[in-house]
């Protein structure tokens, strides 16, 4: 009936009626563990089940064939309940609901989205795995601390606007030291 939640309470991933075109993964080391053998980023979405935005994105944008094919032919996709897993979703999170997180197979952040219909999803997911592809040897060097990535909403995009446009912080202005280049790796300096 309408008021029945599309998301299973007992799981953090969609239940089977919701997205069975995609292999939802849960968030654990084995999904980046399958990325390195994959050779492909992940794709962390991170909903709540009382929020309709992520209603809409898991039922309307991620069912879009392109994306659907998108998902299946270059990326790992992941589902987390941001309620059940707040560690996950302080590490990756924007603090607003649905947050995508594409991430490196080593678990580093690329970049995020919140809400994007169909259209708005299937470009990104093209655009970020082709700059993934282009510039993963650059990406992959840099080994950043954990608590880094918590904060910042791409550690690669330092020149300028984020070359796949990063719409989750549209509103910001990024200030000086908000984003790192592959070449240039965080300071160790403890002073």
């Amino acid at each position: 009936g309408a008021t029945e939640s599309p998301m299973d309470p007992g799981d953090s991933r969609p239940t089977q009626g919701i997205m069975a075109d995609l292999d939802w993964k849960e968030f654990a080391p084995s999904v980046f563990e399958e990325a390195r053998r994959a050779d492909r980023p992940v794709l962390l979405v991170l909903t709540k089940q009382w929020c309709p935005h992520c209603r809409a994105l898991l039922e309307e944008s991620f069912c879009a064939p392109e994306v659907v094919r998108l998902c299946r032919d270059g990326w790992i996709p992941v589902h987390v309940d941001a309620e059940r897993r707040p560690d996950v979703n302080e590490r990756y999170g924007t603090g607003a609901w649905p947050t995508m997180a594409y991430l490196t197979p080593g678990g580093e952040l690329l970049s995020q989205d919140r809400f994007l219909d169909g259209v708005g999803l299937a470009d990104r997911l093209q655009k970020i795995a082709r700059y993934y592809g282009e510039h993963r040897d650059e990406i992959e060097m840099v080994d950043l601390p954990l608590s880094f990535a918590s904060g910042s909403a791409g550690y690669i995009f330092n020149d300028g606007p984020d070359p796949v446009g990063n719409s989750a912080d549209e509103e910001e202005q990024p200030g000086e030291g908000d984003f790192m280049s592959p070449t240039d790796p965080p300071s160790n300096d403890n002073s």
